[in-house]
């Protein structure tokens, strides 16, 4: 992508957890990258059914660390959420600004009945709780996730390549 095109455009960190740990463990390696972008959307960690507590914990504080991280150094930067439990709101969502933009992926959840049944009873909570201003969604909009959200929320989706 031409520099001038990423001015417009947002990169997001939807890959998997090996890259991801690659990236929390350099992150000045994609400070060039990230700079030309308008914004960027914090990793997806794994936050998987089934998964300890503690390691659910941890996939959100390393991705909070690199936005964290990329802020410092003046980007702006979108909070992605994922969780595997209604639970995992009350730590998902700690310490994230009111208002503004959110970012959501469907990859990995879609297929999955109860995986998909998990996000849509959760999407309620995260409105109520953040009162976002804007929703990304990254992935398939199958089974109507982003009629999940209200007429009135700007919801902007992107179609993933899986």
């Amino acid at each position: 992508m031409p520099p001038e095109a990423r001015r417009d455009s947002i990169l997001h960190f939807y890959m998997d957890d090996v890259e991801l740990n690659r990236l929390y463990c350099k992150p000045s390696k994609v400070l060039n990258l990230a700079s030309q972008h308008r914004a960027v959307i914090t990793p997806d960690f794994s936050l998987l059914l089934g998964m300890p507590e503690h390691q659910r914990i941890r996939s959100v504080v390393q991705s909070r660390e690199i936005g964290a991280y990329l802020q410092a150094h003046g980007i702006d930067v979108i909070p992605n959420i994922r969780w595997s439990s209604r639970l995992d709101l009350d730590f998902v969502l700690d310490g994230l600004p009111l208002g503004g933009s959110l970012a959501i992926s469907t990859q990995g959840i879609i297929r999955n009945r109860t995986l998909r049944t998990i996000l849509l009873c959760g999407i309620p909570v995260v409105l109520e709780r953040m009162k976002p201003t804007s929703v990304l969604i990254y992935g398939s909009n199958a089974f109507g996730i982003k009629e999940a959200f209200p007429n009135d929320l700007h919801v902007l989706h992107f179609q993933s390549d899986l």
